[in-house]
């Protein structure tokens, strides 16, 4: 059977045509209408295309324009020109509007939407320049003053002043089939040309600052003496040379300073080769510290003596007449005082705790005159027509490694120690007077290893004294060494006089004091004495032979300091000067200086081998050191700045453990995550200045008294830590991004106050009293990671209370400026770059300063936004790309001159524009 084979039938036919039919015809309408549109925008791209490059001839003819005598004002949109070319041929541009045609006295048949273009002649011939324009208008500008921006039009609201016009702005819009586009051209005029490349240097041999200078307020021009060539731009030296500690207030004068200066301030006195003339009245609770470069505020007493000289005295009382008269609780360190012969140098009635340490007195005739007072009186030189140290009335005092001498002008004792109590009288070295000493109607005196020489009548003369104990004394070469006078009353006896050497004393070594056999009594003659003496390597300084039978022979055993620093042997005490329990430097400290060429081990040596008193100085630079630093009593260590001399600490313990009286200040701290500074069972210490960063405890303190301010602590795990018996203050510190900042373990209330905390973990823990700490928003520095712990202007830390900035480093800002005479050239300048170069002269500073530029003209100015800040000494040159807007043939340009530390400045040899 044959398969069965079915077509398709009429009906299906249809049904499949009509289906078709149906799809097709909405397909061909979206074809016909996509080939609409694309035909429609071809063309309207051609037209802008075609309208385009028919705009560029227009640019092309207006670029050559070297004037313009008339256009429309901007709000007219359909514009119109008229200018003259480099050739001096006048044309008009211009709307074909029925009010152009008539302006310009023009018929044509061109469309009313078109540009026409035509030379301003008769008959005018225009030519047809752009076609379907709905829009022309024009913006001219003039010069503006300043000379940076050309943006000043002058036709927005009438008739420009034709001459100033050196750019305009064309703006057509163009319409074609319905579709519109917008062209702008900005378009400078040829009476402007811009000057070729090229360089003028300020500065040089060929054109100086002093030239080049037409104003400058607070900037100093220094010949080529110290620059490279021409001449250098800087800021004067600082001319005040004095001012109160962390306060950023600088004086002419000591008195000036003392004038504002309240109970707490501290005053620092820079060297003046001529000293200064004044005198002194120091109100309670001010010190004022001597010896200091006013530069750099490095101290050396040596190096930098702060001399004062009498101006007329103070008359204190009928006839009696002093430079320096002082209250209670106030200092006087490090001075040298020439008082001209007046009746005393120094005088202070009434006063508790008063302190004189470290200052020398000459020609005077009383030294030191102390009435009802208590204190110190430690390593003084003073030299004295009579008597070099008078205490009367008084108690609680300790005078301690003084060098006394008397030009025995009149017959009375050198130093006078009269109803006193509770007088400490230890390792002073007591020159010539009628009679060396005069102790009289006092108690409980103590007198230990001091040196008794040359008097001319007594070397000690004592009265009614009670309860009292002189041992390891050396009287030696007086008319006679002891003398008890039997008529007073008192119970001292030979059995308080013990271990003293007396020597060579003239016509009797004592009288109506019999020595017991603790006393070495000697008389060698004159020659052996001054050749080949038995006790001392040094007859004038006292100091012991290595074999001298005065070591250890003393009374007590109380040296901490021996192996020649200064006593020898053993605990026991020496005989003499440099013996017992407050041996060290005698007269006015000696100054121990470190650079970062020393070891660590050859630093530690000399500091282990320094006296108490000495002072300690590490010059600017990096240290790492490896060991602990063991301060002796009465030691001063600090660095040149508190950012300039930084100590790595590499060591297993603490790096500096403090002593007695000592003081530490101006350094900064590399902690490495270990603890840094001890203060540990140490009285009358003093801490500021110090910067502590990566340190797990930055400063431990405990049974001590010690303030703690004017530090920073940055990124420490604990930046103090108080243990038990801390009875200090913590005073206008930062703390700053710290774990914790103050950590009290003594379970006593601490006072803190003025205090600035940023991004702590936990400010501080126990107990504490504050008065107004603040809880910063923001650092206070400048840039810690870089370890630049200048304050920023801004900081909450400026001017803390009273003028007083907290942290290490004081806020200090200084500037000058200086403006060039104007810098011309017949053509504009497209200035591009401006190079600064600096010159570095000895012994000067410029980290941290900065420079800013400006430029000037017509009373307007633009100053570039980047200050350049110099944060380096090793910064020669520096370039700055100048803002495009920089562009005049006539301006001055401004320098300003910053220091943010004290002592610094720019040294800008000199700098170059490039165009």
């Amino acid at each position: 059977m044959k398969p069965y084979h079915r077509g398709i039938n009429l009906i299906e036919l249809l049904i499949a045509i009509t289906i078709t039919a149906i799809i097709a015809v909405p397909m061909v309408n979206a074809l016909r209408s996509m080939l609409t549109t694309w035909t429609k925008g071809s063309n309207q791209l051609e037209s802008i295309k075609t309208a385009t490059l028919l705009f560029n001839p227009l640019v092309e003819k207006l670029r050559f324009a070297s004037s313009i005598n008339l256009v429309s004002l901007t709000d007219n949109n359909l514009g119109y020109i008229r200018y003259t070319n480099n050739e001096n041929q006048r044309f008009v541009v211009c709307y074909n509007s029925s009010f152009n045609k008539n302006l310009f006295n023009i018929s044509n048949d061109f469309p009313e939407t078109s540009l026409v273009f035509f030379r301003d002649e008769f008959p005018p011939s225009p030519e047809l320049l752009i076609q379907d324009i709905q829009l022309f208008s024009l913006e001219t500008y003039a010069e503006d003053s300043s000379l940076f921006f050309r943006v000043v039009s002058p036709n927005n609201v009438t008739n420009p002043d034709y001459s100033r016009i050196i750019s305009l702005k064309i703006t057509a819009t163009i319409s074609k089939d319905g579709f519109e586009e917008s062209i702008e051209q900005l378009i400078d005029l040829a009476k402007t040309p811009i000057d070729t490349t090229g360089t003028l240097s300020i500065g040089n041999d060929s054109l100086t600052f002093l030239e080049m200078g037409s104003d400058s307020s607070g900037i100093e021009i220094n010949d080529n003496s110290i620059a490279f060539n021409g001449d250098v731009l800087s800021l004067p030296s600082f001319s005040k040379p004095v001012k109160i500690l962390h306060t950023s207030r600088y004086f002419e004068t000591i008195s000036d300073a003392l004038e504002l200066a309240e109970s707490g301030d501290i005053i620092l006195v820079g060297y003046l080769e001529s000293g200064y003339t004044e005198n002194l009245i120091i109100p309670e609770g001010v010190t004022i510290r001597g010896g200091y470069n006013a530069a750099t505020w490095e101290r050396d007493l040596t190096k930098y003596p702060t001399k004062i000289f009498i101006k007329e005295g103070i008359n204190l009382l009928d006839s009696v007449t002093s430079i320096i008269a002082m209250n209670s609780n106030s200092t006087i360190d490090g001075l040298e005082l020439d008082a001209k012969n007046l009746t005393y140098a120094i005088y202070a009635k009434d006063a508790s705790n008063i302190t004189i340490q470290n200052t020398a007195i000459n020609n005077v005739e009383n030294g030191i005159f102390l009435n009802n007072v208590s204190g110190s009186f430690i390593q003084n030189i003073v030299t004295a027509n009579v008597s070099s140290f008078t205490l009367l009335n008084s108690s609680d005092v300790s005078l301690i490694r003084n060098r006394f001498r008397s030009l025995n002008q009149v017959s009375y004792a050198n130093v006078i120690l009269g109803s006193n109590s509770s007088v400490i009288i230890a390792n002073n070295h007591i020159i010539n007077g009628y009679i060396g000493v005069s102790i009289l109607n006092s108690s409980s005196n103590t007198v230990l290893n001091n040196v008794i020489t040359e008097a001319a009548y007594f070397g000690l003369n004592i009265n009614n004294l009670n309860s009292s104990l002189m041992a390891n004394n050396i009287i030696a070469k007086n008319n006679i060494g002891v003398f008890l006078d039997t008529s007073g009353l008192g119970d001292f006896a030979a059995s308080d006089f013990n271990n003293n050497l007396l020597a060579n004393n003239e016509f009797d070594q004592s009288n109506n004091l019999p020595l017991n056999g603790t006393n070495i009594v000697v008389s060698v003659s004159d020659y052996i004495w001054d050749n080949e003496n038995p006790y001392f390597s040094n007859i004038n300084t006292f100091v012991l032979k290595s074999s001298s039978p005065l070591i250890d022979a003393g009374y007590g055993s109380n040296e901490a300091y021996f192996n020649n620093n200064p006593s020898l042997g053993t605990t026991a005490d020496d005989i003499g000067l440099y013996g017992g329990a407050h041996g060290g430097r005698v007269g006015l400290p000696s100054k121990l200086s470190f650079t970062p060429a020393l070891t660590s081990s050859e630093i530690i040596n000399q500091i282990n081998s320094s006296y108490p008193g000495d002072f300690l100085f590490f010059d600017g630079g990096e240290y790492t050191l490896l060991e602990t630093i063991n301060l002796k009593p009465y030691q001063y260590l600090s660095g040149l700045l508190s950012n300039l001399s930084l100590l790595r600490h590499q060591g297993s313990s603490f790096l500096i453990n403090l002593a007695d009286h000592s003081i530490i200040e101006q350094l900064a701290f590399l902690g490495n995550q270990r603890s840094v500074l001890s203060a540990l069972n140490v009285t009358d210490v003093s801490i500021s200045q110090l910067i502590f960063k990566d340190a797990s405890n930055a400063i431990t303190a405990a049974t001590t008294s010690a303030n703690i301010q004017f530090c920073t602590f940055y990124n420490c795990s604990t930046g103090i830590n108080l243990a038990a018996d801390y009875l200090g203050q913590i005073n206008f510190n930062i703390f700053e991004t710290n774990n914790l900042g103050i950590e009290n373990n003594t379970g006593s209330i601490i006072y803190s106050s003025h205090n600035v905390f940023y991004d702590n973990t936990t400010a501080f823990s126990g107990l504490l009293m504050e008065d107004n700490n603040v809880s910063s928003a923001y650092s206070s520095f400048r840039s810690p990671d870089n370890n630049r712990f200048e304050l920023i202007s801004t900081s909450n830390a400026v001017n803390k209370s009273f003028f007083y900035d907290a942290g290490a480093i004081e806020y200090f800002h200084e500037f000058g400026q200086y403006i060039s005479l104007p810098i011309t050239s017949s053509l504009d300048r497209y200035y591009k770059s401006l190079t600064i170069r600096y010159t570095h002269p000895e012994d000067t500073f410029q980290v941290l300063s900065g420079v800013t530029i400006g430029f000037i003209n017509n009373n307007r100015s633009i100053t570039l936004n980047n200050q350049i800040i110099i944060d380096s000494e090793d910064l020669n040159f520096v370039t700055v790309d100048l803002p495009s807007s920089i562009i005049a043939d006539d301006f001055q340009l401004i320098i300003q001159l910053d220091s943010f530390t004290f002592g610094r400045s720019p040294y800008i040899d000199d700098i170059t524009l490039s165009w």
